[in-house]
């Protein structure tokens, strides 16, 4: 992150992962910290997000039996996209993979199979 009128800034780095590692993004104190996404219309304003207060888009459907490949919004990755078969957690890259706006499953979920795919 730069100062917006010079290079100086800080770098934020991601702690190894572990179990037990708790990361926590500090913004400097003084007068009003906004943070803005490059790809989302939202900012957040001196807050504190809490788990019951992340939104995402779900989309729901239906298996066949064949289809194997079902949209999800552009910039989906398996990093940000849950994906449940009749309520079973499904493995990102083992059972399903995201390029572009297509997840695409291993194998088709059977006819009648609810899939919910959950877009964090």
């Amino acid at each position: 992150m730069n100062c917006h009128d010079n290079s100086h800034g800080q770098t934020i780095k991601p702690q190894p992962h572990s179990a037990s590692t708790t990361n926590t993004m500090l913004l400097p104190q003084g007068g009003n910290s906004t943070l803005v996404s490059e790809i989302a219309t939202q900012t957040l304003t001196n807050k504190t997000i809490g788990v019951g207060q992340l939104t995402g888009n779900t989309r729901a459907y239906t298996g066949d039996g064949s289809t194997v490949a079902f949209t999800v919004t552009s910039g989906m990755t398996v990093q940000n996209t849950l994906v449940f078969l009749n309520g079973v957690f499904q493995r990102p890259t083992s059972d399903y993979t995201v390029s572009g706006t297509t997840l695409t499953f291993g194998s088709a979920p059977v006819a009648a199979d609810v899939i919910t795919i959950k877009e964090l």
